[in-house]
C-alpha cells in the first residue's frame, strides 16, 4: 500500500507538470511514449510481442496519433480523417499479415489486437486533439483524469466501507455494487466543485482567459463518464483475465502497467471528445 501511494503521488505531480507544458510539444511527445508502452503491453499479453511484421507497424500508429493531433490541432476534422485513414489501413495490412502468416497468426488473436491497438492509439490522439480543440481543451483534459481518478479513488473507499454485493465477480471479484454507485456520486459531486473552483480561478487571473461553467452538464457528465470509467476499467480487466495476466506491466511500481493505469482513462477520453463536440461544459467569457 505504501508503494502503491508514492507511485500515485509521483503519477500525480507528473500530471500536474505535464498539463502545464499541455501547450507545447512536450505533450504530444509524453502521450506518444505512454502509447507505444500501452501496445507493448497488450502485444505482451496476447503473446504477440515479439513479433517484429507486427510490432513495428503497431508502434508507428501509437506513436503517430498523438504527433498528428499537435501538428493538426488548428484543423480537427483533418486529425479525424487522417486517423481513420491510418487505422484503415493497419487493418488492411494485419487481414494480410493473417493471411500470409501461414497459419501462425490466428484471426481471432490478430482482430483482438487490432481492436486494442486501436483503441489505444485513438484514445491518446484524443488526449491530445482535446487540449487544442478550443479554448477550454485544458479544462476538458482535466475533466478526464478527474473523473477516472476520482471515480477509482471513491468507488475503492465506498466498496472497502460499505460493499456488500459484487458488482461481476467473474472479470473483478473486489468491485461492489455500492463501490461503483459510489464511484458515480462522488464523481459528480467532484465535477461539479471542479467548475466552481475553474469559475473563481479564472476570473481572478487576468493572464487566464475567464471561463464560465455549466454545472448541470458538468453534473450529467460526472455521471456519464464515472459508469464510462469503470467500463473502461473491467474491459481491461476481461482481457488481462482472459489471457491470464495479472497485470499489464510494471512500469508503475504498485500499479502495474501504462494499461493498469490508464485503462479507464483511455475510453473516458473518447467518450468526452465526442460529447465536448456537442455540449460545452465551459464556455468561455469574453
Amino acid at each position: 500500500m505504501r508503494l502503491r501511494t508514492v507511485t500515485s503521488a509521483a503519477i500525480l505531480a507528473a500530471l500536474i507538470l505535464l498539463m502545464f507544458a499541455s501547450h507545447t510539444v512536450v505533450y504530444p511527445i509524453a502521450l506518444s511514449l505512454l502509447a507505444v508502452i500501452a501496445v507493448f503491453e497488450i502485444m505482451r499479453v496476447f503473446e504477440l510481442h515479439k513479433c517484429i511484421p507486427l510490432g513495428i507497424p503497431a508502434y508507428i500508429l501509437a506513436a503517430a496519433l498523438p504527433q498528428a493531433a499537435y501538428f493538426l490541432r488548428e484543423d480537427f476534422p483533418t486529425f479525424v480523417t487522417v486517423s481513420f485513414i491510418s487505422v484503415f489501413v493497419f487493418m488492411i495490412y494485419l487481414f494480410s499479415l493473417t493471411v500470409f502468416s501461414k497459419g501462425k497468426l490466428t484471426f481471432a488473436n490478430i482482430s483482438g489486437v487490432f481492436i486494442m491497438i486501436t483503441y489505444v492509439s485513438a484514445a491518446f490522439g484524443t488526449l491530445c486533439a482535446m487540449r487544442h480543440y478550443d479554448s477550454a481543451g485544458l479544462y476538458y483534459i482535466m475533466i478526464v483524469f478527474l473523473a477516472s481518478w476520482i471515480t477509482d479513488v471513491f468507488a475503492y473507499l465506498t466498496g472497502y466501507l460499505f460493499g456488500k454485493h459484487k458488482l461481476i465477480p467473474e472479470v473483478s471479484p473486489k468491485k461492489t455494487v455500492e463501490g461503483a454507485i459510489g464511484g458515480v456520486v462522488f464523481a459528480v459531486l467532484f465535477m461539479i466543485l471542479f467548475g466552481f473552483v475553474v469559475s473563481v480561478v479564472t476570473e481572478n487571473i487576468p493572464e487566464v482567459q475567464s471561463m464560465k461553467p455549466d454545472y448541470l452538464v458538468l453534473g450529467i457528465l460526472g455521471a456519464v463518464l464515472s459508469v464510462i470509467s469503470q467500463m473502461g476499467d473491467l474491459f481491461a480487466s476481461v482481457i488481462k483475465r482472459e489471457h491470464g495476466a495479472k497485470d499489464y506491466g510494471v512500469i508503475f511500481p504498485g500499479h502495474g502497467g501504462v494499461m493498469d493505469r490508464f485503462d479507464s482513462i483511455l475510453l473516458v477520453a473518447l467518450v468526452t471528445m465526442v460529447i465536448c463536440m456537442f455540449v460545452k461544459p465551459f464556455v468561455a467569457v469574453l
